[in-house]
């Protein structure tokens, strides 16, 4: 594929049928052909129905069931959580558009430090968390984890507004 997007939770499956799967020690991203929406409607216009897309793929080589499940060592997944996520400030700000200029007004700043590693499992499993794909075969911009902003602060051991 020329591009591949997708935001995958552990509690659900995907309308392409992929899910996050956590264990003790890993986290798999996984993909189920039977789990595809195939009347569901493929957002990228590539093809007319995720049932189409899944017919595709089952042509292509090699095979998705060849190449899942991916994953990553949740040790691994910790380590850079922290090394990265540490010490880290979240902005929060509004949007305008006046006189065809794009204006943003701060609403907010929060310290987050110091992860809890031993929360990103729980995060993932129970919906909170996300990891995200966003591959192009111009520009591959990696995987990412996205949680959701009201459960932001169960990840960090300080989680503060900053005045």
């Amino acid at each position: 594929e020329m591009s591949f997007r997708s935001t995958t939770y552990a509690d659900r499956w995907s309308a392409r049928g992929f899910r996050v799967k956590v264990s003790e020690n890993r986290i798999d991203f996984v993909y189920d052909p039977v789990q595809v929406e195939r009347a569901g409607r493929d957002r990228t216009e590539k093809f007319a129905t995720y049932g189409d897309w899944a017919d595709d793929i089952e042509k292509r080589t090699p095979h998705y069931r060849e190449i899942f499940p991916l994953g990553y060592d949740l040790d691994d997944v910790k380590r850079t959580f922290q090394k990265k996520l540490g010490h880290t400030l979240l902005a929060l700000r509004k949007t305008r558009v006046k006189d065809g200029k794009t204006q943003f007004w701060f609403e907010a700043a929060y310290l987050m430090k110091d992860v809890k590693t031993e929360m990103i499992a729980p995060l993932l499993e129970d919906g909170s968390m996300a990891l995200e794909f966003d591959a192009q075969t111009s520009h591959n911009h990696g995987t990412k984890f996205r949680i959701k902003r009201s459960r932001a602060p169960l990840l960090f051991n300080e989680f503060r507004l900053v005045e």
